[in-house]
């Protein structure tokens, strides 16, 4: 696979720097590593990394950072999502409608708490009433004004454009998501 990093305008898109990306399994496979072209240890790349900032081609040339995309791939990664907010970057990114969510205002129920006896408890609770939902189900609960129309580019015969809602935060995290 090929990791890019692009730089775009509302008029362009211009790729400046590709990456190929191996799983670790096919970089130590003498016969796949030859028939992807890849030389071996430089060809072991950590996706993620490429597309959080941590892209050696974008540090050394000093290129402006940017609104980042990313496909469903890494949008379904909670980790992912978490390193681009660390390093300050605003994303939009493609998910999987199986990735969970809490409902605005919502969020995991505290730890229960500790009864003198055994370890702490630590982890966050949910429970029937209180619990995430899956991308897929979260829009259909929203009501009209939560929606907006967005319109991004002309296309040949007219606008083209969409409804949006922001309003989703990731249940593996108690950080905010947009």
């Amino acid at each position: 696979m090929a990791v890019s990093l692009s730089l775009s305008t509302e008029h362009a898109s211009l790729p400046i720097a590709w990456r190929l990306y191996l799983p670790e399994v096919w970089a130590k496979d003498g016969k796949r590593r030859k028939k992807t072209g890849g030389t071996g240890r430089d060809s072991i790349s950590d996706q993620g990394g490429d597309c959080t900032g941590t892209n050696p081609h974008r540090s050394k040339r000093e290129i402006p950072v940017g609104v980042v995309l990313a496909a469903a791939a890494y949008g379904t990664d909670t980790k992912f999502r978490e390193a681009l907010t660390d390093l300050g970057l605003f994303y939009v990114v493609g998910i999987m409608s199986s990735v969970i969510v809490w409902r605005p205002g919502q969020g995991p129920l505290p730890a229960a708490t500790w009864k003198g006896q055994g370890r702490p408890p630590k982890y966050l609770r949910r429970n029937p009433r209180h619990a995430p939902v899956t991308v897929k189900t979260l829009p259909r609960e929203l009501p009209p004004p939560a929606w907006k129309k967005v319109g991004w580019r002309q296309g040949t015969r007219h606008l083209l454009q969409s409804r949006f809602a922001a309003c989703a935060r990731s249940s593996g995290s108690p950080r905010f998501r947009t």
